[in-house]
């Protein structure tokens, strides 16, 4: 009798303990924990939902910034589409363990959530704490991931010189840059260019202090002080800048006067943007590029002879051009560089 007592309260502690263990898999959003050999946790990924149960305020923040729209909703395409390439930064964990997978079990992770900076948060969840997350993310594990004109965690592929024989198999108006900003803070990737890397780089956590730092005096963002995830807060912060520069006003006018260059220095490449007076055209359809294409009779949808000096020569001059454009900081994060890759397009198209 006593041994059926104990089977009967083993087996009640094991259910117990079943349904413990699916609540807390519950909160982590269908994951579980993985154990190793060793015997130590490791921490899975729950996804944005659970996060918000503690952090919500901070969630609606983010909600109304870029990187925290819903995308199911507004950029579906951007997870299934162009073939699955652009999914890996478009949602959560993608090629990790416990991370997203394309096969509908992870909807979850869906979209940019909260850990694809702050790393997997199941130990979190389960015991928050600020030593098993990273409550300030450094923008070489988190932002440079994504923003380094490849695919995801391409980085080191591209502390290199872009050359012909990168562009070779490409479209003459094929060329084109995307989500550059990593390598332009580097100066690296440009045509013929690489390891130039601006007075940006060295700023401390570069990324994050700049664009994710609240109203908070000229003090750059250092762990313990609350970042900024709201609408605005991808806007570089003058607080930031004052640090350096002076004054918010001062930093304002480096600035806008480096745009208005930079922004000059493109539309002569490439021409005005039809629909946007003011602006670069992202087609690169005009200015001195459109002009060397029509002189050399360069065959732009086609790849003819891509051995022709001239080809290479346009090549090499729009990838610049682009490189410049999708940085999107209109030559901040790296003003030399940018200086530097316009004046060698130019000087491409002109010999």
């Amino acid at each position: 009798m006593e041994v059926r007592k104990m089977v009967i309260a083993i087996a009640v502690m094991m259910v117990v303990g079943a349904v413990v263990g699916t609540m807390i898999v519950g909160c982590g959003g269908g994951t579980s924990q993985v154990v190793p050999p060793d015997g130590d946790l490791v921490a899975t990924y729950v996804g944005r939902a659970v996060c918000a149960t503690c952090h919500g305020h901070i969630d609606n923040e983010y909600t109304e910034q870029g990187h925290g729209e819903d995308f199911r909703t507004t950029h579906g395409d951007q997870i299934e589409g162009y073939g699955g390439g652009c999914a890996p930064c478009h949602t959560t964990g993608m090629g990790e363990s416990s991370g997203y997978v394309a096969d509908g079990s992870t909807p979850h992770l869906e979209g940019i959530g909260c850990e694809e900076c702050h790393g997997p948060g199941s130990q979190h969840a389960a015991e928050p704490s600020e030593l098993n997350i990273a409550a300030v993310p450094t923008a070489e594990t988190s932002c440079w991931d994504c923003h380094v004109a490849g695919g995801k965690h391409d980085l080191d592929s591209l502390r290199r010189a872009v050359t012909d024989a990168d562009l070779r198999d490409s479209d003459p108006d094929g060329i084109s840059v995307h989500h550059p900003q990593a390598p332009f803070l580097l100066g690296v990737y440009g045509y013929d260019r690489t390891d130039e890397p601006g007075s940006h780089r060295w700023v401390d956590n570069t990324c994050v202090t700049c664009h994710l730092n609240p109203d908070q005096s000229a003090t750059p963002l250092h762990i313990g002080v609350p970042a900024d995830h709201g609408e605005d807060s991808l806007h570089p912060d003058l607080t930031s800048c004052a640090y350096c520069h002076g004054s918010e006003g001062d930093s304002l006018a480096l600035f806008e006067e480096l745009e208005e260059d930079i922004i000059a220095q493109l539309i002569e490449l490439g021409g005005e943007d039809p629909e946007d007076a003011g602006h670069p055209d992202h087609s690169a359809e005009g200015g001195l590029l459109a002009a060397f294409a029509t002189a050399n009779s360069i065959v732009m949808d086609a790849n003819p002879d891509p051995n022709d000096p001239d080809v290479k020569a346009y090549k090499g001059a729009r990838h610049n051009y682009m490189f410049v454009l999708a940085d999107a900081s209109w030559g901040t994060h790296n003003p030399e560089f940018a200086q530097a890759l316009l004046e060698d397009a130019r000087t491409l198209l002109e010999d």
